[in-house]
C-alpha cells in the first residue's frame, strides 16, 4: 500500500449478516438497535448489539448458533427492565448470579412460547454456552451446577421446552431438591394471594406493582421478575 493512500475498503456484509440485523431489530421491537459484528460479542451494550462474526462456512448448526445469540440479546431487549431488576434483585453474591440466569430465562421464555423458530435458535445458543462453560465436565455438585440445573429447570416450566440430552444427568441430579424448594416457594406465593384477596375493595384495587412487558408486547404468563426473586432465596 503506497503510504498516505486510503486504507482497504471494508467488507461489504454478507446476505446473512444484512438479514440477520433487520430480523432481529424486529424481534427486539427496536427499529434504533444497532447490530453490529465483531469479537467482542455477543453482548448489548446501549443501543447496540454486538455480535460474533459468522463464519466463512454457513453449515446449519452455525446458521443456528448466529441466530440464536441475536434472539437471546433480542428477547432480553425487549423484556428486560433495568430498574426492575435491580429493584427486585438479592443481596449475597450466589443469590444475585442465580437471579440473574433466571432473568435471562425469562426473557428468553417470553420468545420460545410463541415462536418455534426462536425456541430453536435459543436453544443451539444455549447448547453452545453448556459447551463452553465446562460445567457438565466439572463437579455436578457445585454451586455453577446447581445454578445451571435450576436454569434449565426453570425454562422447561416456563417455556415447555425440554432439558438438552447432554444436561439431563446435571438437571436429574438436582432436579428433587430444586422441585420441593420451588414447591414451598409456590405454596408462600399462593398463601399470599388469598391474604390479598380478603383485603379490603379499597387495597384490591390499588395499581399492582408489577411491571408489564416492555415496548407494549402482548401480556405473557411467563412469571414476572418479582415472583423470579423469590426462588434465590428458597434454594440458598
Amino acid at each position: 500500500m503506497i503510504p498516505g493512500s486510503p486504507g482497504p475498503k471494508p467488507e461489504a456484509p454478507r446476505p446473512f449478516d444484512r438479514a440477520l440485523g433487520p430480523a432481529t431489530r424486529a424481534l427486539a421491537a427496536d427499529g434504533d438497535l444497532q447490530v453490529v459484528f465483531g469479537p467482542a460479542g455477543p453482548r448489548l451494550e446501549g443501543d447496540k448489539m454486538l455480535l460474533p462474526p459468522t463464519p466463512a462456512e454457513l453449515s446449519p448448526q452455525a446458521l443456528a448458533l448466529s441466530r440464536g445469540q441475536a434472539d437471546r440479546l433480542a428477547l432480553r431487549r425487549a423484556f428486560h427492565d433495568a430498574a426492575t431488576h435491580a429493584a427486585q434483585r438479592p443481596t449475597g453474591p450466589r443469590a444475585r448470579t442465580l437471579f440473574d440466569a433466571l432473568e435471562d430465562i425469562r426473557c428468553q421464555s417470553k420468545g420460545a412460547r410463541d415462536l418455534m423458530g426462536v425456541a430453536a435458535n435459543v436453544d443451539a445458543a444455549l447448547r453452545d454456552d453448556l459447551q463452553r462453560s465446562g460445567v457438565l465436565r466439572g463437579p455436578a455438585d457445585g454451586s455453577a451446577a446447581m445454578t445451571q440445573a435450576l436454569a434449565l429447570l426453570v425454562r422447561e416450566r416456563l417455556s415447555g421446552t425440554a432439558v438438552p440430552e447432554e444436561a439431563r444427568a446435571l438437571v436429574d441430579r438436582w432436579r428433587g431438591f430444586l422441585e420441593q424448594r420451588l414447591a414451598k416457594t409456590q405454596a408462600a406465593q399462593s398463601a399470599q394471594a388469598e391474604a390479598n384477596a380478603v383485603r379490603p375493595s379499597a387495597m384490591r384495587n390499588r395499581p399492582s406493582v408489577e411491571i408489564a412487558a416492555p415496548r407494549a408486547r402482548p401480556k405473557s404468563r411467563v412469571a414476572s421478575p418479582r415472583r423470579l426473586a423469590t426462588i434465590p432465596s428458597a434454594i440458598w
